[in-house]
């Protein structure tokens, strides 16, 4: 009996990317120089949706020509975005967003 394949997710491939990239040897001269890397933990995280954003976030991140975005980065880009924005005006955006909502 053969099992079902499925196709792996973005994310999952860029996760095992990422490990290819870390475990490749490197020149031992440039690895002394080197500061030990900080691992960044990464959390898997369930967000509510409308169709209409999930394509935006589809959509943009499509928008790259020279380089692979996948939705994560375009979620991250948004929040550093927003998070550079005066108090007074992440209230007044978050505000915004939540009378859309309610319409």
């Amino acid at each position: 009996m053969v099992k079902p394949r499925r196709r792996p997710t973005t994310d999952e491939i860029d996760a095992f990317a990422s490990g290819a990239n870390d475990a490749a040897p490197e020149n031992s001269a440039a690895k002394a120089s080197e500061k030990p890397a900080k691992s960044r933990v990464f959390k898997r995280v369930t967000l509510s949706l409308t169709d209409s954003d999930d394509r935006l976030i589809d959509e943009l991140s499509l928008k790259p020509r020279e380089f692979r975005c996948n939705r994560s980065d375009v979620v991250k880009t948004a929040l550093a975005l927003l998070a550079a924005q005066s108090d007074e005006k992440i209230v007044r955006l978050l505000e915004k967003e939540k009378q859309k909502q309610n319409h």
